[in-house]
């Protein structure tokens, strides 16, 4: 269901922000993308969201050299704008997607992440599409993949995080919509605890995600 929908999600800000390019605010007929800056922007949302790579995450240093960017257009043009796969592997290309999460969402502001930015934005734009509310959604902590795959806005191994519109889990909207406070509100994260502890210092949901991503990247590949 609304395939075409979570397609135009997807390159909406991927267009946007890796090339530089304005982008159709008519893309979308909902608020998906709006509301998504508000949760990823912790301050007030600037007009230049012209893209710039991270030159350092939370965990990893990265020196992105000029003809790294430009391959790394290729990729994103090969791999996103004129490929040819389904939306739903087009979905699941994105989650486990690296490359993507070298952009920043806002140029001012550094450590936000364009992949869980547009992640934001389809799983927003999704549940709009159902009909639900951004005032009735809840994020949960999964430990089997939910079925709802559109739902998904994180996963890493045997981890997922979705948002939907059963009370069982966290408002993301109170009293606002802060990426820390909403943790702080789920049971039962199977996260060590000092990681858990500095997710609930970061206030952006971009900023969050992809240091969770970052930090369990960096866990599992000193244990290998």
């Amino acid at each position: 269901m609304y395939e075409d929908e979570i397609r135009k999600s997807i390159l909406h800000d991927i267009k946007h922000k890796v090339f530089m390019k304005k982008h159709d605010t008519k893309d979308l007929d909902t608020s998906a993308d709006r509301d998504a800056s508000r949760m990823s922007r912790y301050k007030r949302a600037y007009e230049d969201m012209t893209a710039e790579f991270l030159s350092m995450s939370f965990i990893f240093e990265r020196e992105i050299s000029e003809h790294a960017r430009k391959e790394y257009e290729k990729y994103c043009i090969k791999e996103y704008i004129n490929s040819n796969d389904v939306t739903e592997i087009l979905y699941e290309k994105l989650l486990n997607d690296k490359i993507v999460g070298l952009f920043n969402e806002v140029t001012t502001m550094p450590y936000t992440s364009l992949k869980y930015h547009t992640l934001l934005v389809c799983v927003l734009h999704y549940n709009y599409k159902l009909g639900r509310d951004f005032q009735n959604l809840f994020l949960h902590c999964n430990t089997e993949k939910p079925k709802d795959k559109y739902t998904i806005i994180f996963q890493y191994r045997n981890f997922w995080f979705s948002i939907n519109n059963d009370p069982s889990g966290a408002k993301i909207g109170a009293p606002i919509p802060h990426f820390g406070n909403t943790i702080g509100r789920l049971n039962d994260i199977q996260l060590p605890e000092f990681i858990i502890d500095n997710l609930r210092r970061i206030r952006s949901w971009s900023i969050g995600l992809q240091y969770l991503e970052d930090i369990l990247v960096f866990i599992n590949e000193k244990e290998v």
